[in-house]
């Protein structure tokens, strides 16, 4: 049977696997920007972590000046196990 000390060690381990999240979006010099984000594959993993890092990366460019959007300099893909990532190279253009 379980007992409730194996209980709440598999209902973490589900709540982390269903994360995604990003850092915030920091300058990394001569106008641009950098972004990462994870995914859990259960939340669609590298594809959802790329789409998480570009909306994030629009709206930052949205919020600076409204007639601009993110235009992508260098991705760069990583994952280990129940997590994908990306981290995102961007500036700000038209």
């Amino acid at each position: 049977m379980f007992n409730s000390k194996k209980i709440a060690a598999i209902l973490i381990v589900l709540t982390v696997a269903a994360c995604a999240r990003a850092s915030e979006v920091m300058p990394s010099g001569d106008g641009t920007y950098f972004i990462s984000a994870h995914a859990s594959v259960i939340r669609g993993g590298g594809t959802k972590a790329d789409s998480i890092a570009y909306q994030r990366a629009q709206r930052f460019c949205a919020l600076k000046d409204p007639k601009t959007h993110a235009i992508v300099v260098d991705t760069r893909d990583h994952g280990a196990f129940i997590w994908e990532g990306v981290n995102f190279h961007f500036k700000c253009g038209v």
